[in-house]
């Protein structure tokens, strides 16, 4: 049930692409990476782990993580597209790069299912991390923008340009099938010792987002990526 609440939140999402409300797709793609988070932590509470729950897991985060995610990029390197090159063939085949995000979503997943090394850490970046960081530019644009610093102002003008765009969907989907170990927030118990990188990760994520909300979440998976490349080393 939890696992289709997250199914159910990626097709609203594409839903709100679809009626041209980017930031409404970016809030059900949150909500999805909530459900995805309780659904794993029901399966290990109740040790009610099955194939079918795995395989379904992986359907649904297909659509919320990378269905909705790539039409979200679409949509916005369309409208920068648009109003930076009007009536140019930028502006109709540009916003095409985006669909490389959906593409190597599957190809993550897939490997995922498949890879005895991601029990306990994940290699590349896991979708719903990619998803959330592209769902939270338009939410930026919707919420905060106009309460934003001019530092951030700045930010955005600069990210609101659609080979900005093009290059992050490209970059992100990279990283989704890199060979780049990335701990996972599963807690197998809740010491401080086996889990002092979870908990000071979380720790900071809760105090940037409180600070700067939407506007934090592309720095917290940045520091997620940061994180698991310093417990890598020093372990």
């Amino acid at each position: 049930m939890i696992t289709s609440m997250n199914l159910l939140c990626g097709c609203m999402s594409v839903m709100a692409v679809a009626n041209n409300e980017t930031d409404v797709a970016g809030l059900f793609i949150f909500l999805a990476a909530g459900f995805d988070f309780l659904d794993g932590m029901a399966a290990r509470l109740l040790n009610a782990r099955t194939d079918i729950g795995k395989q379904l897991d992986s359907l649904a985060d297909m659509v919320s993580f990378g269905l909705a995610p790539g039409l979200i990029m679409f949509h916005l390197i369309s409208q920068a597209a648009e109003i930076g090159y009007p009536q140019s063939s930028l502006a109709t085949n540009l916003p095409y790069l985006a669909l490389a995000i959906p593409v190597l979503s599957a190809w993550r997943l897939a490997i995922f299912n498949v890879d005895v090394r991601q029990e306990d850490r994940f290699i590349g970046l896991p979708t719903p991390a990619n998803a959330m960081l592209l769902a939270s530019i338009p939410m930026i644009m919707a919420y905060q923008i106009h309460f934003s610093s001019n530092i951030v102002h700045s930010i955005l003008g600069f990210m609101f340009n659609p080979f900005i765009l093009a290059l992050l969907s490209l970059i992100m989907s990279i990283l989704l099938v890199a060979n780049i170990p990335l701990f996972a927030l599963k807690f197998k118990d809740f010491s401080w010792v086996r889990n002092k990188i979870r908990y000071t990760f979380i720790a900071a994520a809760l105090i940037l987002f409180a600070l700067l909300q939407f506007t934090a979440v592309p720095v917290i998976i940045l520091l997620y990526v940061l994180f698991s490349i310093l417990w890598r080393e020093k372990a």
